[in-house]
């Protein structure tokens, strides 16, 4: 796309692709799950990865066609960009419903419309980004979003936040707070959620005994793995294996 500068403030939503967004002179990284804001009068530009064409929606705010203006002009007062965030992720669901909701033929359907968009920009103002990220803020959030990657397949390692912090060279309150940005979640609730999803595989897929299936899942003493089960799912291992074997 061509750089372009527009009367009113939008709000874009990349939904899939990857790319770059370019303003004052930087260039950011887009892929899913990126979050624009473009105030009215900014100079911007989009461009695609090559093979992988960036796919967006917008919503864009014309003099007459949006009756908060104050709303628009508190969340859209400057360029921002959120990718992966709960603010980004939250945008998303919301862009959902309001996609919904054009397309039904309700009554209320326009005015549900309304309410999400000021859901959106109601979420932009109470969450202000006071400055562009820096270089050493993109590639600290690339660190740990290569580390969640990694996560899926190594959550059995015995590991804990400040090693796993300091293995990345950050602050432990640093990399929680870029890890929840980027996951929607806390580093203890990620490694949980992704032991006891395998330890359930390999409960209903397996004839793993669950001391094997204990060691496996990454946890030095059966007591803590039985207890966490019970805490998810609300029965014992044996009980669930139990129980799947019958449904099938």
């Amino acid at each position: 796309m061509e750089w372009r500068k527009d009367p009113f403030p939008k709000i874009l939503f990349v939904v899939g692709g990857e790319g770059a967004l370019h303003w004052n002179r930087k260039e950011f990284a887009l892929r899913a799950i990126s979050l624009i804001v473009v105030p009215a009068g900014t100079s911007h530009r989009l461009t695609d990865a090559p093979g992988n064409p960036i796919s967006l929606y917008g919503i864009c705010f014309g003099k007459s066609s949006f009756p908060s203006r104050s709303l628009v002009k508190a969340a859209c007062s400057r360029c921002r960009l959120e990718t992966g965030t709960v603010l980004a992720i939250g945008a998303s669901k919301a862009l959902k419903a309001i996609m919904i909701e054009e397309r039904n033929e309700r009554p209320e359907s326009e005015d549900l419309q309304l309410s999400y968009v000021c859901q959106l920009l109601a979420s932009l103002t109470r969450n202000p980004f006071d400055e562009e990220p820096s270089d050493e803020a993109l590639r600290s959030r690339a660190r740990v979003e290569a580390y969640v990657e990694r996560l899926a397949s190594s959550f059995w390692k015995t590991e804990d936040l400040d090693s796993v912090a300091r293995s990345l060279g950050l602050s432990r309150r640093r990399f929680t707070q870029i890890f929840r940005e980027v996951t929607g979640e806390s580093w203890l609730a990620r490694v949980t959620r992704l032991r006891m999803e395998h330890a359930r595989h390999l409960l209903t897929e397996t004839q793993l005994s669950v001391r094997s299936i204990c060691f496996e899942c990454g946890f030095a003493e059966i007591s803590s793995f039985y207890r966490l089960f019970r805490s998810t799912y609300r029965t014992s291992p044996g009980a669930f294996r139990k129980q799947a074997g019958e449904r099938r």
